[in-house]
């Protein structure tokens, strides 16, 4: 037997993410609630120049200029935590890898 959904509804949207509730029937018949989150504009950009800074009030933000092998290892370490950060360096990674721009 396969996950059947049985209805969705969105549970919370910003201009950065989404997340969405499902409730479904698992594999086994017994009745689950399955939650998705959706990051939204996650990129990586190259050769960027350096401009002022204009951030929210309760945002600090310390820049710090590290080669690409060093930040994906970072987030791999555990070192760099924040999850969007993450998910995009690991998006590059994997279009490196891959050969995909």
């Amino acid at each position: 037997m396969a996950w059947t959904k049985h209805g969705s509804r969105i549970v919370y949207e910003n201009d950065w993410m989404t997340v969405r509730e499902d409730r479904v029937i698992n594999p086994g018949g017994g009745q689950n609630l399955y939650g998705h989150v959706e990051f939204k504009n996650i990129a990586v950009a190259r050769d960027l120049t350096e401009g002022l800074a204009n951030p929210e009030e309760t945002e600090d933000i310390t820049v710090r200029t590290v080669a690409m092998d060093e930040a994906i290892q970072m987030a791999l370490d555990g070192d760099i935590t924040d999850a969007l950060t993450v998910a995009a360096l690991l998006r590059f990674r994997l279009a490196s890898d891959s050969g995909v721009r």
